[in-house]
């Protein structure tokens, strides 16, 4: 298990915000989350390891705040 604390960026936050507005469920939202996670922890904000991939499977908590 790891804990990841980052900051996405304010298109994935307004993207997040939008699909919890239109009551998307978690599974609609998995993918999204996993882009922005993604882009901000390993890529470190598109600035280095472009092509990398990460898929977030057996995910048991999730704290999101705005």
């Amino acid at each position: 298990m790891k804990d990841i604390i980052t900051a996405v960026s304010p298109t994935h936050a307004t993207q997040i915000l939008q699909l919890k507005e239109a009551r998307a469920t978690d599974d609609d939202l998995q993918p999204l989350l996993a882009e922005a996670i993604t882009h901000s922890y390993f890529q470190e904000g598109g600035t280095t390891r472009k092509v990398l991939r990460a898929d977030f499977t057996d995910v048991v908590w999730l704290d999101i705040s705005f």
